[in-house]
């Protein structure tokens, strides 16, 4: 009887881990899905920045309508080297 009760045990040790392992997966996934969208969004702002800056807007203008701050803004035109 107790040879069986470790089998039980150890198949259900074994599918702990797999749910657990699948359970981990699918959260890293989503957290990384997450993290690449934000970076998306991020360089989706900066490349509108270039654009404004190229075009001769303020720096001051072109945060407010890119939502970083003057000192990103700054920083993008000075890289530019414009």
């Amino acid at each position: 009887m107790s040879a069986v009760f470790e089998e039980i045990v150890e198949q259900e040790r074994a599918r702990s881990f797999t749910e657990g392992e699948l359970k981990g997966r699918k959260e890293g996934r989503s957290e990384g899905l997450e993290q690449g969208l934000k970076e998306g969004e991020a360089d989706g702002r900066k490349d509108v920045a270039k654009s404004l800056i190229a075009s001769g807007m303020s720096p001051s203008e072109v945060a407010k309508h890119t939502k970083l701050s003057v000192n990103e803004v700054d920083y993008l035109r000075k890289s530019m080297a414009l």
